[in-house]
């Protein structure tokens, strides 16, 4: 709990969220060797293409408003930290994860010699910096939004783990 919130009248990361992280970090991870073997290609792909359908059954709970029990599956439980559930994913974060995924899969699924997937691919990677970013800053601030004012704020080490990603993206 210490971990995952860094404080506490912080906002809580999520376990699911955290299982995300580590799915798409790890298939970054395999997908970064060069030359990579086919067999480690096809690996990072499904992983980045989990992600992406995270996500987006993620962001598809909040716009329609129904739960399909995804999060309590993700994270293995439930329970909030004051007003802050603690097994959601946030939506912001959610977002994240589809930019990054699909960040991945374009830079997996094109050659190096493709300048324009690749230029595609590090926007996309420094959109996901600047969602870290300025949700840090909001933390910085104490901004409403983020200590708590929206559905469900981005814990900050989620957006700690998003400047990271982003920059791993871009390398």
């Amino acid at each position: 709990p210490i971990v995952a919130r860094l404080g506490s009248d912080l906002a809580p990361m999520s376990p699911g969220t955290a299982l995300v992280f580590l799915l798409l970090g790890g298939a970054l991870l395999v997908g970064s060797r060069h030359p990579t073997p086919q067999r480690a290609r096809r690996l990072s792909c499904i992983g980045a293409a989990l992600v992406l359908l995270v996500g987006l059954l993620v962001l598809a709970q909040y716009l329609s408003g129904a739960d399909f029990g995804f999060d309590h599956w993700l994270s293995g439980g439930s329970g909030a930290v004051g007003r802050t559930p603690i097994g959601r994913m946030p939506p912001l974060a959610a977002g994240a994860f589809v930019v990054a995924s699909l960040s991945s899969l374009v830079l997996l699924g094109s050659s190096p010699s493709r300048r324009t997937a690749h230029d595609v691919a590090a926007s996309a990677a420094v959109g996901v910096m600047v969602v870290g970013v300025l949700v840090l800053l909001g933390y910085w601030s104490r901004a409403a939004f983020v200590v708590g004012g929206g559905p469900i704020p981005m814990a900050l080490p989620t957006a700690a783990a998003f400047v990271s990603l982003g920059g791993g993206l871009l390398t």
